[in-house]
Formats: structure tokens, C-alpha cells, sequence
């Protein structure tokens, strides 16, 4: 019987072994490590929970600043336990674009849909939000329906996954994979290695093992952000709130305890960071603003976001990124400070992917296989092509989806 290893237990390695178990009706022994642990209950956790997080997830955003935290989910359902769940699918024609113009053969629209739809989500939108809701629309924004997944992510699974174990290394014998070390050193042999450990964590593992003929892999982007931090003065509704987009825009309102931070993005992105190898570390440069154009985009962001607070009523209540800078000085500024000032308070909006696209970059072909290998994979946002113009979980999971349809096609023997 094959045996695949799938290292990492968020919704991508999630998916991944669902979707192959289902395809390969049996035929396959899966085993999944994840080194976090299963929480108990389905509340989302906060995005700084010191147990469900690693705490040693570093980036560099941006040349004017040095390593930064940046939040990745530590458990069983990865990044599904601390984000927002919002389960958005992109557009059609970004899915296209794969084959058409990114050269990942066979992936469309099309082929998605069906994994899209298998998903269950139910839509929501607290009574509490229907005042940013409105604000949205005063500023000729399209208020989105706020669709979150219907299920927890680590009921999809339908199996055990091993815990607290964390994989630190691939194991090679005469330049084969043939399996994976733990971090306590034990090794759990496989005839195939499925990674999915994230865009930040995939590709260092690919690199350390020698794979690729580089140290370093280029593609990463996530989306550039601000926030503004509002005091609730009402009760609050733990999670997403409301969704607005506009052109190449978003605005998040998320209410968190006593307060609701709004978040603007760029969704169409320019810059692209790179990963690298450093002795027994990955370095993730996201080089974020180094395009002129993202900067632009966050900078008409930022307008907007102003106002979109100003139809509120409360510029007093409100302070601006990580500077925590008051409404009224931030509308003061002249443009070259109002540059200055954003970047640095950029932040990503926790969507990192790219880090190794499939299609014509040649790191991983169209059905997920990295290169220089006939037996390792890699089945998370790491491979997107493009960055998509939503929240990633829901195309992370289309993608991981897609990989394990096309892997059991191949590699599955009845």
C-alpha cells in the first residue's frame, strides 16, 4: 500500500489527505504531523494566542525594518484557528490565468469550482455591523456577503493526525526522499512526502533538503495593509464583521473584544519577496512597497479608509497602525509623510503565498510535484501562481483539493 506523509495538520494538509482518502477509496495509508496540537472547542483563537501560534515566525515586510513576528497557526486546523474563516473563492478569471498565463497546465476555473462548492460556509453579519456595513456603502464601496466556513476545519480530516510533531528536516538516502525527521529525531518513512506547512515553511524545508539547485525560492507576496484601531462603544461580536471592496480594495472590520480594528488592503499586488536558506534557517524577505505601484494602492487605500471612519463619526476613537497614531495627525500629514508614515506601519494581512508558484517558474509543475524530485509535493498556498484578490484560506483549500485529485489519478495503484 502507498504510503503518503503530509506534514503539516492545517487546511491544507487537512484537505489534502480528505480529498486523497476519499479519491483513493483506501488504497493509500495516510499519516498527517502536525506540531501543534487539537484545541478544545471551535471559538476562534486571538491572532497572538502564545499556544496556537510559532512564536519564532519571522519576516522582513519592508528594507526600512528588521524581523518582525508574523502569525502563523500552530495546531490542528493551522491558520483556521486564528483567522477570520472568511471563506471567499476569487474570481474565475484569476483561476484562468493559471493555465493561460502562469503555464500551470489544466487549472482554470472549471476544475475549481467543484472543490469550491464542496466546501460548506454559512453566511453572517452581526447586528452590531450593520453601521459599518452602512459606512461601506456611503462611500460607494460593494458590501460583500460575510461568508465563513460552516464546519471546523479539523472535523474535515475524518481521521487521526499525530501531534506535536513538528518536522525539521526531509530524509534523503542516494539523493531519494524517503521520508521525514521530527524534530525529537525520530523518522516516519513514506513513499511519497506531501508538503504543506505553509508558504513561509514549505520551501525552507525544500531548500535545507538540497532539492533545487539554489538557496533561495522567489515569488512570496501577501497583501499589503493598514489598520485602524476604533474603541467599541457598544457590545462586540468576536470575528469578522463586514466586507467592502472596490477596485483593487478591501476593508475588513473585525470586532475583538472592546475594540474593532478595520483593515485596508491592496488586494492586486506588485512586489515579490524571496525565501532563503541561512545555515539551518529560512529568511522570509517579503519586500513589501518595493513596487511604486503597491504603494500607490495602499496609499488610496489609506484615503479611503479614512474615509470610510469619517462617515462614522468617531475621529477621536480612532488610532492608525502599528504607531497607533491619532486619526487627526494622520489626516495632517503632507503626502511624503503620509509615505513614510505607511511604510512603516505596513503590515501584511497574514496572506502569504507565492513562495513557490507552479507553472513556469519550474520549482513545481501543475500537478504539485517539486522539482528535482519524483516524490515530494507540495499542496499549499506556497504554489498559487498569483496572489488572490481575497482572503487565501478558501483557495488554499481548492488548491490542496486539486493536488490530491490529480496525485490520486497518478500515484494511486486499486
Amino acid at each position: 500500500m502507498t504510503r503518503v506523509v503530509v506534514v503539516g495538520g492545517g487546511v491544507a494538509g487537512l484537505t489534502f489527505a480528505h480529498v486523497l482518502r476519499r479519491e483513493s477509496r483506501g488504497n493509500v495509508d495516510i499519516v498527517v504531523l502536525e506540531s501543534g496540537e487539537r484545541r478544545v472547542g471551535t471559538a476562534q483563537l486571538p491572532m497572538d494566542d502564545p499556544h496556537f501560534t510559532h512564536a519564532d515566525s519571522l519576516v522582513v515586510r519592508t528594507a526600512e525594518r528588521g524581523p518582525e513576528w508574523y502569525p502563523r497557526g500552530r495546531g490542528v486546523g493551522g491558520g483556521a484557528l486564528i483567522n477570520g474563516r472568511l471563506a471567499m473563492a476569487g474570481a474565475p478569471s484569476f483561476w484562468d490565468a493559471w493555465s493561460t498565463d502562469h503555464g500551470a497546465v489544466g487549472w482554470s476555473w472549471e476544475r475549481i469550482a467543484p472543490h469550491v462548492a464542496a466546501v460548506p460556509v454559512v453566511e453572517v453579519l452581526s447586528p452590531e455591523m450593520n453601521r459599518w456595513a452602512n459606512a461601506g456603502r456611503a462611500i460607494g464601496w460593494t458590501v460583500l456577503p460575510t461568508q465563513v466556513f460552516g464546519q471546523p476545519i479539523d472535523d474535515m480530516i475524518g481521521g487521526a493526525v499525530v501531534e506535536q510533531a513538528h518536522v525539521d528536516a526531509l530524509v534523503m538516502d542516494a539523493g531519494h526522499v524517503v521520508g521525514v525527521r521530527s524534530a525529537a529525531g525520530y523518522i516516519v518513512r513514506a513513499d511519497h512526502v506531501v508538503l504543506a506547512a505553509g508558504a513561509l515553511a514549505s520551501p525552507g524545508l525544500v531548500l535545507s533538503s538540497g532539492l533545487l539547485d539554489s538557496t533561495s525560492v522567489h515569488g512570496l507576496k501577501d497583501h499589503p495593509a493598514v489598520s485602524f484601531t476604533v474603541r467599541a462603544t457598544g457590545g462586540t461580536h468576536a470575528g469578522i464583521g463586514v466586507v467592502c471592496e472596490r477596485d483593487d480594495m478591501q476593508i475588513i472590520a473585525m470586532h475583538a473584544r472592546d475594540h474593532v480594528t478595520i483593515v485596508g488592503a491592496a488586494l492586486k499586488v506588485y512586489a515579490q519577496g524571496s525565501i532563503a536558506q541561512r545555515g539551518k534557517d529560512a529568511v522570509a524577505m517579503m519586500n513589501m512597497l518595493s513596487d511604486a505601484r503597491d504603494v500607490e494602492n495602499v496609499s488610496q487605500c489609506l484615503d479611503e479608509m479614512i474615509r470610510f471612519v469619517s462617515c462614522l463619526g468617531m475621529d477621536e476613537q480612532v488610532f492608525c497602525g502599528t504607531d497607533a497614531t491619532p486619526l487627526g495627525t494622520l489626516r495632517a500629514m503632507k503626502e511624503i509623510e503620509r509615505v513614510s508614515w505607511i511604510r512603516r506601519n505596513v503590515s501584511g494581512n497574514w496572506h502569504a503565498s507565492c513562495s513557490m508558484p507552479m507553472g513556469g517558474g519550474g520549482l513545481v509543475d501543475a500537478d504539485g510535484r517539486v522539482a528535482g524530485s519524483d516524490n515530494v509535493w507540495c499542496c499549499d498556498a506556497s504554489v498559487m501562481c498569483d496572489l488572490p484578490r481575497t482572503p487565501t484560506q478558501l483557495p488554499t483549500m481548492a488548491v490542496a483539493s486539486e493536488i490530491a485529485a490529480r496525485f490520486a489519478a497518478t500515484c494511486v495503484t486499486s
